[in-house]
């Protein structure tokens, strides 16, 4: 099997319309889709243990042809610092252009830490 392009990454935020006005803003991706999930398939497939659990789930494209999916869950679990040196997922990356001529998409940029954790 050979791979023919990146599809996607799913990424867990605090505030989905936060998130998508900032990969907007930044970076012109345009948000593509919206769905919000029944709430048997959210303690199902997502195993979240509540009596009325709720996520929205939205698709951002990236130039290039990659997706961003989304998630905004209810109720929210508080999040976790991941080191560098453990297995999994540390970051995602942009090839991006003029970087250090537009400073405030670099102010911007520096949100990303803080993106899915406030």
């Amino acid at each position: 099997m050979k791979v023919r392009s990146f599809s996607h990454c799913g990424i867990t935020v605090s505030d989905f319309n936060r998130a998508v006005k900032f990969y907007w803003e930044v970076f012109g991706c345009p948000l593509v889709g919206v769905a919000d999930t029944p709430s048997d398939r959210v303690r199902s497939f997502f195993q979240v243990p509540a009596d009325a659990p709720a996520c929205k789930i939205g698709w951002i494209r990236v130039p290039g042809g990659g997706v961003l999916e989304i998630f905004e869950f209810q109720p929210q679990q508080p999040p976790i610092p991941i080191p560098w040196n453990r297995v999994g997922l540390t970051h995602i990356s942009f090839n991006v252009r003029n970087l250090r001529r537009d400073n405030r998409r670099r102010q911007l940029a520096d949100q990303t830490r803080t993106l899915g954790r406030a």
